[in-house]
């Protein structure tokens, strides 16, 4: 879907999701504003520091059609009190600010993981998974906190839910599952036919765009793209790194003494138990079908991983 061109405030557009968000807006006609934090700021973008009070001031005064709001806190090696100071008290501020300035359509770049430990598994549909708020990583409950920051806030709003994120610049996947495969360290857990759900970072935009379109729904979305069994996820890594994928299994028993290794907790539940997030509703309220296909996407991102070993 194409739209007309519109201007978007978009936070957090130096990392992964971000740039490949705001290059592609941008490259479509889109007046893109961009926001960063690790990085130094380019042409159209400012850095804002939303874990403080007062930098939503530094924002421009617009007027904006809509706010993306992607700017979040994903590593899984920080402070616990740090994913609440980033994920829902950001969030918190940007709402303030936008409703201050009349932003009509708040869109919240979320993530599966407000489904907490329901998050493994298959067939985890928004209207039939709760959304979890006392167990699960630091990460998962500062996400969830979010949504409902952003449920009682007041602004017109539409939530975005990503499972694992494949593509070029990828910081999960190919990182654990291609760099697992490469060092021989991949292991298999189960019958690895659990189902697991990914988005192509490039489908994004496309999603995006038909969400501003169709205007805020207040309600949430699986923003999965694609479906298939873990073993075929590994397989096409696995033939985009050329190698082989080595046959050592690990039992599950070991969770409980490796909580600390996310690179082991990645690959052994979804191994076994899937990560498997239905995006009918998605489809269904946007018009939308993937331009991307996640062989691409992976064949893409395992360019990069093989960029890295030389």
């Amino acid at each position: 879907m194409r739209i007309p061109p519109r201007r978007i405030l978009l936070t957090g557009a130096d990392g992964f999701v971000g740039r490949a968000i705001a290059r592609e807006l941008r490259a479509r006609g889109h007046r893109v504003f961009g926001t960063t934090y690790l990085e130094e700021p380019g042409p159209d973008e400012g850095r804002v520091d939303l874990t403080r009070e007062e930098e939503p001031a530094k924002l421009p005064e617009g007027p904006f059609d809509a706010v993306i709001h992607n700017a979040g806190l994903v590593r899984q090696d920080m402070p616990r009190l740090a994913y609440f100071a980033v994920n829902t008290e950001g969030t918190r501020r940007i709402l303030e600010w936008e409703r201050a300035h009349g932003i009509p359509h708040h869109i919240q770049i979320s993530s599966i993981g407000v489904y907490g430990l329901r998050a493994m598994g298959e067939d985890r549909r928004e209207d039939r998974t709760p959304r979890q708020r006392w167990f699960g990583v630091a990460y998962q409950r500062s996400k969830a906190a979010a949504e409902r920051v952003i449920e009682r806030s007041g602004v017109p709003y539409t939530l975005l839910r990503l499972p694992m994120i494949v593509g070029p610049g990828d910081t999960m996947v190919a990182p654990v599952l291609g760099r697992a495969l490469l060092d021989g360290t991949f292991f298999r857990s189960g019958s690895g036919d659990s189902e697991v759900s990914v988005i192509c970072v490039a489908n994004l935009p496309d999603i995006l765009e038909a969400v501003i379109a169709k205007g805020p729904t207040c309600d949430a979305y699986n923003c999965s793209d694609h479906s298939m069994r873990w073993s075929e996820l590994v397989g096409a890594y696995a033939a985009a790194l050329g190698v082989g994928v080595p046959r050592r299994r690990r039992s599950i028993a070991w969770i409980p003494l490796k909580m600390a290794d996310k690179g082991f907790l990645y690959l052994a539940t979804n191994a076994r138990f899937g990560a498997h997030f239905p995006n009918e509703k998605l489809r269904r309220t946007f018009g939308w079908s993937p331009r991307v296909d996640w062989r691409d996407a992976v064949r893409a991102s395992a360019e990069g991983v093989r960029g890295e070993r030389g």
